[in-house]
């Protein structure tokens, strides 16, 4: 691919910022169970040890996710997956409401 003079400003200044483009982890992807998960998302599950594959639908799995959080709320920090169920139930509301 030939760059442009300002997509070379950018790439250096990305760079130079220290930024990390990752969008390919961000992408939501279609998994076994018919989920559409990021591999981000699927890695702060596994890092809370919730298996995202037991789950048939998004209100399942952000049930379990609220439970955990319940239950491990007051001694871990929960940051991550806090703002994962958030991203999951925007999801959710957005792929599956009749508006």
């Amino acid at each position: 691919m030939i760059k442009t003079n300002k997509q070379n400003d950018i790439d250096t200044l990305i760079e130079n910022l220290g930024i990390e483009l990752n969008i390919d982890n961000k992408t939501l992807k279609p998994r076994t169970n018919g989920l559409l998960l990021s591999d981000e998302q699927i890695e702060i599950l596994k890092h809370h040890n919730i298996n995202y594959q037991t789950h048939s639908n998004l209100n399942s799995l952000i049930f379990a996710i609220e439970e955990y959080i319940n239950e491990v709320g007051n001694y871990m920090d929960v940051t991550d997956i806090e703002e994962l169920s958030e991203q999951l139930s925007e999801q959710n509301y957005y792929n599956n409401t009749n508006k």
